[in-house]
């Protein structure tokens, strides 16, 4: 089960449009999905590292601090909230690319600074130790591919002048269903967390 939701929740951010699947969606639409497809090296190798290091230096406050876990969580569900109904007021709009080529080292940089890495890290990988993540972060690869060779399919579309308005809408409201659920976490967490006058004296 918990293999499950985290999937879900990666599957869901990774599919928000952002710095890493606009350059995919161009990729796709100046040189097509097949050619295109190296770039995901570069985008699995830049939120690894990002995240493998926002783990190791911030992973051990965030452990000790479960109020910082419990806030970022619901800074996550606002922003992802944002998100959503920004998609839902572009869905009957068309989603323009610009065609231009993209190339792997501007993928993994961008990747590597991109925001998401941070929600990843301290609010949707569980938390353990970054010794034990390997099957997470292989977990992750995984999805992270699959979602990035779409955003590559979908700029091949795009250049053939199919706009996805549908799609988005879906998107929406998925985003919507995430950003509750990180928000009923974050309140489950609270609750759970001892307050000063329920320490042992």
């Amino acid at each position: 089960m918990e293999a499950l939701s985290f999937s879900l929740a990666v599957l869901t951010l990774l599919a928000v449009p952002g710095p890493t699947n606009t350059l995919l969606a161009a990729s796709g639409a100046a040189l097509g999905w097949r050619r295109s497809l190296p770039l995901l090296l570069a985008e699995i190798s830049g939120y690894i590292l990002s995240i493998s290091l926002l783990m190791a230096v911030l992973g051990p406050i965030i452990a000790a601090q479960p109020v910082l876990c419990a806030g970022l969580k619901l800074a996550a569900g606002g922003w992802i909230a944002w998100c959503g109904w920004r998609m839902w007021r572009q869905s009957a709009q068309t989603l323009a690319v610009l065609a231009v080529p993209v190339g792997f080292r501007q993928v993994f940089l961008t990747t590597l600074t991109n925001p998401k890495a941070v929600i990843f890290a301290l609010a949707v990988f569980p938390p353990i130790p970054l010794a034990q993540q390997g099957p997470t972060l292989a977990l992750f690869s995984l999805i992270t591919i699959v979602v990035g060779a779409s955003w590559i399919m979908l700029g091949a579309l795009l250049a053939r002048a199919v706009a996805p308005r549908r799609v988005q809408a879906m998107a929406a409201l998925a985003l919507g269903l995430f950003a509750v659920t990180l928000g009923a976490q974050a309140a489950t967490s609270l609750v759970a967390t001892p307050t000063i006058s329920d320490m042992p004296r």
